[in-house]
């Protein structure tokens, strides 16, 4: 709990925004296997909110690392390139 009120208030050091990016990264890489593998039906409806939380992704982790705004914002295309593409990369993690 200390580590996230320290993020809200902006009193992350190294260690701590390490343990955050990577827990951040880690979590939205499931949510977009759960996406990808439970919604079947709609297919555009599954690729815009996979770009969404790629999106929201790039600009989370970039504003844990105090980045300028252009890094926040090449961070959220490139998060919703990613997002969008799920389909074709998430074949390659190793999950459960």
């Amino acid at each position: 709990m200390k580590e996230v009120w320290a993020s809200i208030h902006g009193k992350v050091d190294a260690g701590d925004s390490k343990i955050l990016v990577g827990g951040i990264f880690g979590f939205s890489c499931g949510l977009l296997f759960v996406i990808d593998n439970q919604i079947k039906e709609n297919r555009t409806g599954r690729i815009v909110l996979q770009g969404v939380v790629g999106s929201l992704t790039g600009v989370i982790i970039t504003g844990i690392l105090h980045l300028d705004l252009l890094s926040i914002f090449l961070a959220g295309v490139i998060g919703l390139l990613a997002g969008a593409t799920t389909r074709i990369w998430i074949s390659h993690l190793n999950l459960p």
